[in-house]
Parts: C-alpha cells; sequence; structure tokens
C-alpha cells in the first residue's frame, strides 16, 4: 500500500468515527451508560461512556474498506487466520467492555476473558519469541516461555490504557500517538499490513478526540478502553516480529511506555506503602498482595494535578512524554548497537528524574532506610518460616546452580547438548541434594540468627549434597566422567552461594538497617580489635544509646587506611584533633586500655573540641549470691558504658 492508501485509509476512519460520535453519545445517554463521578475521578458531572463504540465502528468499517479496495492487503498478514483471529478477538473484547460499560463485572471475570483472548491470538501466531536460537532454547520448552510472555503483555496493555483513561483525552490523545509510532516502526520493518492497521486505528480515535479533549463530552469506556488496549498490544508484537531480535520487546515498550509506566508505578506505590510507618505491622501477605491491585487516586495523572497542573496542561504533558518515548522508538530501530544503548540510557534517566518529580510519599522509602525496614518486614511472614517455603526455594536454588553449572560447563567443554541428557541429571541431583539437606538437619536452623556455626554447618551440608548427588549421575546418566566432574566442581560453588546467601540475607539486611538508622550522636571508636568489633555490634543494636559509629581509632600504623567490619581506620590518635574537626565527632568510645600519656592527649583535645570521651565495659555478674548494698559487691549492668 502507498502512502497515499494509507492516508485515505486513515481519514475514511478520521470521519466516520467523528460523525459517529455524536450518534453514540445519544445512544449512551439513553441507555443509562453513564460515568458518574466519585471520590476517585477528576469529573464533577455525569458523562456518557460508550465512547468505544464509535471507535470500534469507525475502524472495523475502515479496515473493511482498506481489505476490499487495496489488492496488497488483501494478499497480507491481515486477511489470512492471524488477521481473522486478530478481529474476532477485537470483537470479544469490545463486547466484555460494552459490558462492563452497562453493568459491571468483577476483575476476575475480565481477567479470564483477556487471557483467553489473548490465547486465541497467540495461538494464532502473533506471540513474544524472546530466545529465538540458543543452547537454552534446544533444552527447553521456549514456547511455554513465550506464551507466558505474550499473554502477561498483551493482558497488561489491555489494561495499562484501561488505567490510564482517566482524564479527559488522555487515552485516546496517548493511543494515538502510540498507533503512530508503531505505524513508523512498521513502515521501517516494510510491514505495510500492520502500518495499514494501526494508521485505522490511529484515524479512528483521531475523530473521537473531537469529543473526548477537555472538557470532555464523552468518554472511551472499558468498550473502547480494553478494545484498543488490546489492539495495541498486538499491533506492537505483530510490528516487532520484522524487526531486530534483540530489541524484541524495548521497541513496543518504549511505544506504549507511559501507560506501562503509570501501570508500574501503581503496582509499586501499592505495595511500597504497606511499608509506610503506618502500615507496618497490620498487613498480612496476602492483604499486601491484594493492595497491588487496589484503586486509588495517585496515578501519574493525578499527581501532576496534585503539583498544579492544569486538567490540560496535565494531559499535553503526557503526550510530550508519549511522543518522546516514541520517537525513541524509531531512533532505536534505524540506529547500531552503541547508538541504541545510549539512547537507552538518556530515556532511563529521563524517567527516573520525572518520577522523582511527581513525589510519591511511598517512594520515599527507596532512599532511606525505612527500605531496609521494608525488607525486614518480609521476614515476618509466617510463610516464609516454614520448612516447606524453605525447601521449595532450595529446591529452585538446585535447580538453578546445576543448571547453570552445566550450561557454563557445556560452552567450556563443547559436550553435546541434548534435552534428555539434561533433564535427567536436573531431577536426579535437585532430589538426592534435598534429601540430604534435610538429613544434615540443614532445616532446623534459624535464619533470623544465623551465626558463623550456622555457616560452616551449611558449608557441610552443600558440600556432602555434591558429592553424594554426583554419584547417581555418573552411574545413571550417559554424561562422559570428565564432564561430570567439572559440572559438579562448578555447581558446588554456584550452589554455597545462593544457600548461604539466603541463609544470612537476614543478618546483612539488619546490619545494613541498623547502620542506616543508628542515632544522632557521632561516635569514634578507639580500638581496632574484637574489643572494637563488640562494641561496634552493640552500639548498632542498642538504640537506647542513639550514636552512629564512624570509624575507628587505632595506634597501630599498619592498621591505618583498613576497613574493620566495614567501618573504616583512621590511623591513631595524633589524627584526632583533624578528625573531630572533618566528621563532626560527638564522643569517643575506649575501648582497649590506653597509656596514660596517650589518655592525657586524647583529653586535652577531647576538651578543647567539647568532645565527651567514654570507656565501654562488660563485666560479668554473679546472681547466685545476695547483693550486698556495699559498693565493693554492686551488682553492675551487663553492658555498660561509662565516663
Amino acid at each position: 500500500m502507498g502512502a497515499i492508501s494509507l492516508l485515505i485509509a486513515c481519514l475514511i476512519a478520521m470521519i466516520i468515527s467523528w460523525l459517529g460520535t455524536p450518534l453514540v453519545l445519544k445512544l449512551a445517554e439513553r441507555v443509562g451508560a453513564i460515568d458518574r463521578p466519585n471520590e476517585r475521578k477528576v469529573h464533577i458531572r455525569p458523562i456518557p461512556r460508550l465512547g468505544g463504540v464509535a471507535v470500534f465502528a469507525a475502524f472495523s468499517m475502515a479496515l473493511g474498506i482498506g481489505v476490499f479496495v487495496h489488492p496488497e492487503l488483501q494478499s497480507s498478514w491481515a486477511t489470512q487466520r492471524e488477521g481473522i483471529t486478530f478481529y474476532v478477538a477485537l470483537l470479544a473484547m469490545f463486547l466484555l467492555g460494552i459490558w462492563d460499560d452497562m453493568r459491571t463485572l468483577k476483575p476476575l471475570e475480565k481477567f479470564s476473558v483477556q487471557i483467553i483472548l489473548a490465547s486465541l491470538v497467540y495461538a494464532a501466531g502473533f506471540r513474544v519469541s524472546l530466545i529465538p536460537n540458543s543452547t537454552i532454547a534446544s533444552l527447553t520448552q521456549v514456547g511455554a516461555i513465550d506464551f507466558l510472555v505474550t499473554t502477561l503483555w498483551i493482558v497488561g496493555v489491555t489494561n495499562a490504557i484501561n488505567l490510564i483513561d482517566g482524564l479527559d483525552g488522555l487515552a485516546s490523545g496517548v493511543a494515538i500517538i502510540a498507533s503512530m509510532s508503531i505505524f513508523a516502526v512498521s513502515i521501517i520493518n516494510h510491514d505495510p499490513a500492520t502500518a495499514a492497521v494501526a494508521a485505522i486505528l490511529a484515524g479512528s480515535l483521531v475523530g473521537f478526540l473531537r469529543y473526548n479533549f477537555y472538557p470532555a463530552k464523552i468518554f472511551l469506556g472499558d468498550s473502547g478502553s480494553l478494545f484498543v488496549g488490546f489492539a495495541l498490544a498486538v499491533l506492537s508484537i505483530q510490528s516487532s516480529r520484522q524487526g531486530i531480535s534483540e530489541h524484541v520487546l524495548t521497541i513496543p515498550i518504549l511505544v506504549l511506555g507511559v501507560p506501562i509506566l503509570d501501570t508500574l508505578l501503581a503496582m509499586i506505590r501499592r505495595f511500597l506503602k504497606s511499608f509506610l510507618p503506618k502500615q507496618q505491622g497490620t498487613e498480612s501477605l496476602l492483604s499486601t498482595l491484594k493492595s497491588i491491585f487496589s484503586p486509588d487516586r495517585s496515578h501519574v495523572h493525578h499527581r501532576l494535578i496534585a503539583r498544579g497542573f492544569s486538567h490540560m496542561r496535565a494531559v499535553l504533558l503526557l503526550y510530550l512524554v508519549s511522543f518522546g518515548l516514541g520517537f525513541g522508538a524509531i531512533a532505536i530501530r534505524v540506529s547500531n548497537g552503541s547508538s541504541s544503548s545510549m539512547i537507552l540510557v538518556l530515556i532511563g534517566i529521563a524517567l527516573v528524574m520525572g518520577v522523582g518529580q511527581l513525589r510519591y510519599r511511598e517512594m520515599a522509602i527507596l532512599r532511606n532506610g525505612i527500605m531496609l525496614r521494608a525488607y525486614l518486614r518480609l521476614y515476618d511472614w509466617q510463610i516464609l518460616r516454614r520448612t516447606l517455603f524453605q525447601i521449595l526455594v532450595d529446591v529452585g536454588f538446585v535447580a538453578a546452580a546445576f543448571s547453570s553449572a552445566y550450561f557454563v560447563s557445556n560452552g567450556v567443554g563443547g559436550a553435546r547438548a541434548d534435552r534428555q541428557e539434561f533433564w535427567l541429571p536436573v531431577l536426579m541431583v535437585s532430589v538426592v541434594q534435598i534429601f540430604v539437606f534435610w538429613l544434615s538437619g540443614l532445616y532446623k536452623g534459624i535464619i533470623r540468627q544465623a551465626g558463623v556455626g550456622d555457616a560452616l554447618r551449611t558449608t557441610k551440608s552443600v558440600l556432602l549434597a555434591t558429592v553424594i548427588s554426583a554419584i547417581p549421575v555418573f552411574f545413571f546418566s550417559n554424561l562422559d566422567a570428565s564432564f561430570v566432574t567439572t559440572v559438579f566442581v562448578i555447581d558446588f560453588y554456584f550452589l554455597l552461594s545462593l544457600i548461604v546467601c539466603s541463609r544470612f540475607s537476614f543478618s546483612a539486611l539488619k546490619y545494613l538497617f541498623e547502620k542506616e538508622n543508628a542515632g544522632e550522636k557521632r561516635v569514634l571508636i578507639y580500638g581496632a580489635d574484637s574489643h572494637g568489633v563488640l562494641i561496634l555490634q552493640n552500639l548498632l543494636g542498642f538504640d537506647a544509646q542513639n550514636l552512629t559509629p564512624v570509624g575507628f581509632l587505632d595506634d597501630d600504623p599498619q592498621l591505618e587506611g583498613k576497613f574493620l567490619d566495614g567501618y573504616p581506620i583512621f590511623g591513631g590518635h595524633w589524627h584526632l584533633q583533624r578528625l573531630l574537626e572533618r566528621l563532626s565527632v560527638n564522643e569517643i568510645l575506649l575501648a582497649q586500655s590506653v597509656r596514660p600519656e596517650t589518655l592525657r592527649r586524647l583529653k586535652v583535645i577531647a576538651r578543647s573540641q567539647g568532645v565527651v570521651i567514654r570507656r565501654f565495659q562488660i563485666r560479668l555478674e554473679d546472681v547466685t549470691r545476695e547483693v550486698s548494698r556495699t559498693q565493693k559487691d554492686q551488682s553492675p549492668v551487663t553492658v555498660e558504658i561509662t565516663s
């Protein structure tokens, strides 16, 4: 199809939509399909919401005319099994939207129909092939991966367009820009059929936008947003199939960037909200997951209005962002590898800066210690403490470690990658290693209190499991002995890393949280030895002292410039004057005995800077004897910081 033919098809769709929308408006008023204002919506008066009828009618009529008039379109996918299935699925999605506009459907009902329709178009040939040619593709069921990704993409984009339909003209305008971006990418990919369908969809929306732009006389409704979102999702897949494989999803994501970003931000916000101080401890895991899908009034367009943007300026700004992302997608398609990477980096930086300007309260926890508290809260969920859950996680670790070791060894040794030769060892290794973990007592440990002893026991269990699991692989598989040896050596290191990290994740996060959320008084510890580490651990875990360790002092010149438990060793006491001024230190804690002359110098410098020197002590208390009231027998506290 030539450019003039495409333009004519687009104009036909625009005219039909422009002339048909007033008729649909009257129809919506007559049947009672009215969107009434509430606390979550911006509009303040009832507005008809069957605008999708006009858009779908214009799209269908213009597409039919295009197929009838242009021979090139007749011989394309648009008239083959793919095209017929695509249109049938669109019709079903449109009818689903009408039903929801007339009688509100439950989310599960809508999702179920959307998944069925996404599966239908996948079966017809519209699919995202993430792994076109690789060793993994020969060993795994790539079709299953393609199906999951394709279904998730179609259902996700469909609902993303629906969610962004919150301001007059926003969803329809963003969809027009996305359609024209798909049109441009399809032209570059020499796919005139996809370009024609995208142009017709854009024309249908342009005619409708005349009545949908602020102040809107009619809304798209679910009949329009679901149909348009589904069409854009499928067309974006089709347009990328003729492109370069490394950008199989990058270009569609950019083309539909605004609705996708809004949906992802909404899900992240709602999840993080449960970790805010007022919410902590009040929600279960199931409630937290449900909150991700709970509607609110904090979408991107709502935040823009809250920041002082007018209704029209907010919409136009999002148009501009959508246009910029679409232009970026086209630029990536026509550029080389290094240029594409630079474009993606610039787009990523711009988006991060833009999201920061929205000033989401929930996002603030990503920038401070509350995020660490959020991570630690995960360990309060009962499911994480259950042995069955730990076993299931370890099964994943075992399979991942062995698979990675197998592929690495296969690439190094050049062994033949046969599917049966791969899956049989995976099954044997998984069963044997988990059984050994159980027998060795790995699941009797307490993850929240894991220590050095647990690390040694974990290492022993992993080593024993690796050695024992290698025996059946040696005898019951057709793999070469040297290859198997290499696999299990690598498997041991991979598996040990995964198991140890999972067992000590709580301790590591707790350390980071305590370090991030220490007190207001800044403290230098004199003595970079075991006593100094003991002081550090007590300070981090003893909130009542309100002390923040900043590092160590030690007169041993060989220790200067090194780190102890993550904190710097600044050198000897002769650096104290400079350190007190540079680090704004409030106190010095003595962890070791200090020579009288050195202590005198410390006191002189500390007094001149208004800094307090205290000694940290640990004493043993004999509670079997009656406590005497004399100073000699007075019972001390277990941990004491004295002036």
